[in-house]
This record gives structure tokens, C-alpha cells and sequence, in this order.
């Protein structure tokens, strides 16, 4: 039986990608710096290789989240776990269960893998959320129910999804009538609070530029919806600055690697794009329109997918 028999929306680590092979290198590394730092700092062994492996944790699923908002640009995720690490030095470690929360549903609506969510991910998403929402975030709740929406309206539906939808607002209202309307005590400071609307400002570009985008599905081959990309980047933004703003402070730290994630992805678009336009006039002399169009605005079909993929018949290629 195969992953994928279980569940569609697993992304095995293949060690044979390079990118892999470095977030793996990078996570094994901040376990044993962090562990040997808490050491030398006084604490004892299983405290400090604790601590060594949620930051290890953290990092790896600031890379995982980043993949999905940005799956265009694979080092917009190094990026991203670089900011990641360096909040570690400011800020307590963040709530796993909530990241990996978020990376479930990224997952269900931009679908990078190219398969529709089985049962099983909606009904393992929908418990986690609950558990969350009982625990007082409303705000997953509320973000899960939106995620089942969008995955049963987007392109190639799954009308099961609008049923799962309807389930998290009940959890909400439940645990409202249960245990009150549960809202941070304490607020962002302001300066905080600027930072996350110069932040989620530039986060609106990459939706906006994300609307272009081209990248494979990892099962069909096929290409990502840019619909569903931009789906799961809005609903990521809304649920960093809904938490942020109803928790505070509290609620900030515990999806910081969220927000290194609209960062990272924000700054490496800025550079990839101040890159382009210093190399665009030149190129744009060099070359003849039909080679500019092919190499600089990706005017060739995408990867698998030409007429002669499966062709058997000797040819010369060509390339540029």
C-alpha cells in the first residue's frame, strides 16, 4: 500500500532533491547547536535536546509552509527558515500544532500535490482544528471552515468539502456557549502591530504576482491552479493577522514561522524581481523576440507536458 492510497495531500522528503537534502543537513544542525547551547547556558540534557528538537521542528515547518504559499520558488523556503531561526533569538519557540495545522490546509486548498483531499486528510484537519477551537482559538475554526469552502468551490471540486465546512462553525459556536468568548488579554504594541501591515502589504504583491504562477503538481505533472495558490496565500495572510490581532502577543509567537514565511517569500520576490529588471534591457537587445518570450517569460509548455514527451522517434532537440 502506498502513502498516497491513505492520503493525497503527503509530500514524502525525498533526499535525492537537493533542496531536501539541505533543509534535512540545516534541521540536524539546529538540534545540535541549540541542544549544546542550553547545555553550555545550564540546563540539563533532555531539557536542552527538548528544546533543540521543537526548534529543529519550527524551522523545518517554516521551509514546509513556505513551499506551499511560494511553490514557484524553492529558496524563497531557505529564506524563510533563515528568519525563522533568527525569531528563536527574540522570541519563545511557537505552537507546532497550530504550524502543522497550517500546513495541513495550505496543502488541501492549493493542492501541490495535484490530488483532491481523501477523507481521511478532511476528517484529520477537521479533529485538529476542533481540538484547537475548543482550546480557545476560534480562529482555526473559523480559517478551517473557510479552507473547506474554497476547496469545495475551486477548480475541480470536492462537494464533501462545503459538508466539513458547516462542522467547524458549529465547534465554534459550542464552545462559545461552553466557555465564553476567549480573546487575548493582552494587546499587540503598536509597533508590532505597524510591522504586521507593512508585512502583510508585501505579502499582497506576491498574491498579486502569484497569479502567474507555473509550477508542477508533484503526483499528475500537471500545472498548480494559480486560483488555488493565491486561495491559500489570502487565507494564510488572514489567519497571521487574525491571530496576531485577537491574541497578541501570545498569539504572534505561536505563528511566528508563519509570518517568516510572508516575509521570507516577500524579500526573496523582491530581489528575484530587482534581478530581472536590471537584466531585462540587456537581454531584451541580445535577443530575438521569440527567444525573450521562451527564456524570460516562460514561453514554453510545461515540464511533461509537449507533444513529445512520449515520442519514440529520433530527432534532433535543441536548446536554448
Amino acid at each position: 500500500m502506498k502513502i498516497n492510497d491513505i492520503t493525497a495531500i503527503a509530500r514524502p522528503l525525498d533526499l535525492n532533491y537537493p533542496t531536501n537534502k539541505a533543509i534535512a543537513l540545516v534541521s540536524m544542525i539546529v538540534i545540535a547547536a541549540s541542544t549544546i547551547f542550553w547545555m553550555v547556558a545550564g540546563r540539563g540534557f533532555l531539557d536542552s535536546a527538548w528544546w533543540g528538537f521543537i526548534a529543529s521542528l519550527t524551522v523545518f515547518l517554516s521551509w514546509a509552509i513556505a513551499r506551499e504559499l511560494d511553490p514557484e520558488y524553492d529558496l524563497s523556503a531557505f529564506v524563510t527558515a533563515g528568519f525563522s531561526l533568527s525569531s528563536l533569538t527574540f522570541f519563545d519557540l511557537p505552537t507546532i500544532i497550530v504550524l502543522f495545522w497550517i500546513l495541513l490546509w495550505t496543502r488541501i486548498v492549493n493542492r501541490t500535490t495535484g490530488l483532491p483531499a481523501r477523507m481521511w486528510d478532511s476528517l484529520f484537519l477537521l479533529a485538529l482544528a476542533g481540538w484547537l477551537t475548543f482550546s480557545g482559538n476560534f480562529v482555526v475554526g473559523l480559517m478551517t471552515s473557510l479552507a473547506f469552502l474554497l476547496d469545495g468551490f475551486l477548480s475541480h471540486p470536492r462537494k464533501r468539502q462545503l459538508l466539513f465546512a458547516g462542522i467547524p462553525l458549529l465547534l465554534i459556536a459550542l464552545s462559545f456557549y461552553v466557555n465564553g468568548i476567549v480573546v487575548g488579554e493582552t494587546k499587540l504594541p503598536l509597533t508590532l502591530q505597524l510591522a504586521v501591515v507593512v508585512i502583510s502589504s508585501l505579502f499582497v504583491l506576491v498574491i498579486f504576482d502569484s497569479r502567474n504562477v507555473r509550477a508542477i503538481a508533484d503526483q499528475t505533472a500537471e500545472l498548480l491552479d494559480p486560483m488555488r495558490v493565491q486561495a491559500a496565500q489570502v487565507l494564510a495572510l488572514a489567519t497571521a493577522i487574525l491571530i496576531a490581532l485577537l491574541n497578541g502577543l501570545p498569539g504572534l509567537v505561536s505563528i511566528m514561522p508563519l509570518y517568516a514565511a510572508i516575509v521570507g517569500i516577500s524579500v526573496y520576490r523582491f530581489f528575484v524581481k530587482l534581478r530581472m529588471n536590471k537584466t531585462d534591457h540587456e537581454l531584451r537587445k541580445k535577443l530575438s523576440p521569440d527567444e525573450y518570450h521562451i527564456l524570460r517569460e516562460r514561453g514554453t509548455e510545461p515540464a511533461f507536458s509537449g507533444r513529445y514527451v512520449k515520442s519514440k522517434e529520433r530527432d534532433t532537440a535543441l536548446t536554448l
